[in-house]
């Protein structure tokens, strides 16, 4: 993949900053691995929004990461706002699919977790799209994967 869009980023190259992401991921260009830092403590378990897939024609992208921590008073990270915004190109919105019912998402509120507001993310549409977790993953921790996608 060549473009100036995106970079790699060694980050995490120790696993400081997630344990479950690999040491190099790839990012928008314009975020910088301190900002990352700063959006891996807003996300569970330190999963930023990392890049998943790149249609290279049309330049549609997948992004995948964890629930944001907003909790029950909507707390924010600016730097994660800039770094969904930076996937969006200039007149195209995005959308965001969280794999969690609406109700189970909102009750994650109450623990802290959540999900992105409206208000600070105008330019992107939330959908719930709950997918069933398969039984053997059920000795795994309840951290929800968020799929962004650029449409």
């Amino acid at each position: 993949m060549k473009t100036t869009e995106w970079r790699l980023s060694y980050v995490n190259k120790e696993f400081s900053v997630c344990s479950s992401y690999p040491p190099v991921v790839i990012v928008p260009e314009s975020v910088s691995d301190d900002e990352l830092r700063r959006v891996a403590t807003f996300r569970q378990g330190g999963r930023f929004p990392v890049l998943s897939y790149y249609h290279t024609k049309n330049k549609m992208v997948i992004m995948r990461s964890s629930q944001p921590l907003t909790g029950t008073n909507g707390r924010r990270c600016r730097e994660d706002e800039k770094l969904i915004n930076a996937t969006l190109r200039h007149g195209f919105r995005g959308y965001i699919i969280d794999t969690r019912s609406l109700n189970v998402a909102q009750q994650a509120r109450a623990k802290g977790g959540g999900f992105e507001q409206e208000v600070h993310y105008p330019m992107w549409r939330r959908i719930h799209k709950c997918i069933e977790r398969p039984v053997w993953t059920s000795w795994l921790p309840t951290a929800t994967i968020h799929i962004i996608v650029k449409l």
